[in-house]
């Protein structure tokens, strides 16, 4: 019997596998005299892991798992059981068989990804010829990184209504960063014929948290002075409880309540200055976090204050305070709220004196490739010197507002910009507004022949003002808008080309 899961998973190889007939299941349980004809064969159950690549702090992949000294609780209630164990004779009984963990003793490798595992009580548990076997567990011990151990106040589990506790836990950027991973119920009829015939079975473990990274950036000309950011109205503390009775509606599902609120993004030590456009700071790396529904996510507020270089209050000295208000789901990012087992990056960018809001949901297990940036990403260069430029000694030229004033119609404009990346693909030069009638640029597009030697590409065009001129007393403007052909797909990349928006100005008389 195999079950499937992406997610991390325990393998029990029951290998034609029996139980041991014990005393009360737990750890320091003892192995007592047995009857034979209970059980099926001699075969004692195997343990292994699975996974892959480690992405950030304190969450747990797949790879993570099979890890020395990782461990994970596991239950076994045998129910419809017929026989004997530890002296007790059942007809079609139910009972706790085992409580116990495992523990990886050989690291995963190439050859065998997922590990060697053991119980960690030394104790082999063997299958029972009779009855159903309902597997369940969770981690208690992440060999990974830090090799922490689950905190003690953060589970407790309920024996006799088979209730697993966890919490209540207030999630910020102090809290331990255990990724608390738990699994559904797996059940197992030994008298099955799938059972007989493939005898790995796999508990897969899920997330009980997502994620949540946020950081702000400086996509605007002035230089940004930030006193303070808070978040309100996400339920950071929360408790959770999940039923691993067989009678429960639904199994391994947890329920959540003691639901609170408080801000958890740290506290600015002092004004931090972003000073040029893309300039980023990240008020949080990817912290665990309690799931939340649409509705949270809806009342969920973040709130920057910062000054802007130069801009004072009417006395001239003091600088203007601003408190800009950003509702998490202003852009209806959210459309399941935040889900267990996702990570949610959220960048606030400043544009102007207002900020815009980009929200990325990455999945816990992902791939990732590794990239050479300078060859496969989109660049302008070292603080953005391949962004559009033209012409400085044109006396119409304007630097500090981008703006190419046209002196004479006759006139041909001569602009570039520099691609640091990528390597290969395509260039292409649009324009819009209402001066895109009366001007005709060349070339528009291209392919990136990249020099090497240089380390960039030049694209140099031309703007020729039409032969038919604007109405009297008008102006008219003309913007552009650059994109690159990466991996197949065309992409905006006018925040790194053109990022404030150079425009060719026609005032006709």
């Amino acid at each position: 019997m195999t079950i499937f899961s992406k997610h991390n998973q325990l393998i029990f190889s029951a290998l034609a596998s029996l139980f041991v007939l014990s005393s009360l299941p737990s750890c320091q349980r003892e192995p007592s005299p047995v009857d034979e004809n209970l059980y099926l064969t001699d075969e004692p159950i195997l343990i292994q892991a699975a996974g892959s690549d480690v992405q950030t702090r304190g969450l747990l992949n797949k790879a993570d798992l099979p890890k020395v000294d990782s461990k994970v609780k596991v239950y076994d209630y045998l129910t419809g059981f017929s026989g004997v164990i530890d002296g007790q004779k059942y007809t079609n009984g139910n009972v706790m068989y085992i409580d116990d963990e495992v523990k990886c003793v050989t690291p995963g490798s190439e050859t065998n990804p997922e590990g060697v595992w053991n119980f960690a009580s030394g104790h082999n548990w063997r299958w029972t010829r009779t009855g159903t076997h309902h597997f369940y567990g969770w981690l208690t011990h992440d060999g990974n990184g830090s090799g922490m151990d689950i905190p003690s106040e953060w589970a407790s589990f309920d024996p006799g209504s088979k209730t697993l506790g966890v919490g209540p836990i207030t999630m910020n950027t102090d809290t331990p960063q255990f990724d608390f991973s738990y699994s559904d119920i797996v059940a197992v009829d030994v008298e099955s014929d799938d059972f007989a015939a493939d005898g790995t079975i796999e508990l897969p473990l899920k997330h009980l948290f997502s994620a949540l990274a946020i950081s702000i950036r400086n996509d605007g000309e002035d230089v940004i002075n930030l006193t303070s950011v808070t978040i309100s109205g996400m339920n950071n503390t929360k408790s959770a409880a999940i039923d691993y009775s067989i009678t429960a509606s639904s199994p391994g599902v947890p329920r959540f309540s003691n639901q609170s609120s408080s801000n958890f993004i740290p506290a600015l030590a002092s004004p931090v200055e972003l000073t040029r456009t893309g300039a980023t700071l990240s008020l949080m790396d990817y912290t665990l976090m309690w799931p939340q529904t649409i509705r949270e996510v809806e009342g969920t507020v973040i709130t920057v204050n910062y000054t802007i270089a130069g801009d004072y209050k009417e006395d001239g000295t003091t600088l203007t305070p601003y408190s800009v208000h950003v509702d998490l789901n202003q852009n209806g990012d959210f459309v399941e709220g935040m889900k267990a087992g996702s990570k949610y990056s959220v960048l606030l960018r400043f544009v102007g004196k207002t900020i815009d809001l980009k929200l990325i949901v990455l999945p816990w297990d992902y791939n990732e490739y590794s990239y050479d940036y300078s060859r496969d990403a989109i660049d302008s260069g070292p603080d953005g010197a391949g962004e559009i430029d033209f012409d400085q000694h044109y006396p119409g030229y304007n630097r500090s507002s981008r703006t190419m004033t046209l002196q004479s119609q006759t006139d041909v404009l001569q602009g570039s910009f520099m691609i640091y990346g990528p390597h290969s693909g395509e260039w292409a030069l649009s324009v819009w507004g209402d001066g895109a009638d009366y001007f005709t640029v060349y070339p528009t597009q291209g392919e990136i022949n990249f020099d090497l030697s240089s380390g960039r590409q030049v694209v140099s065009f031309t703007v020729t003002p039409s032969t038919t001129a604007p109405d009297a007393g008008t102006e008219v403007a003309l913007h552009f808008n650059v994109a690159i052909l990466l991996n197949g797909e065309w992409v905006d990349a006018n925040s790194e080309f053109n990022r404030k928006d150079w425009k060719i100005v026609w005032r006709q008389q």
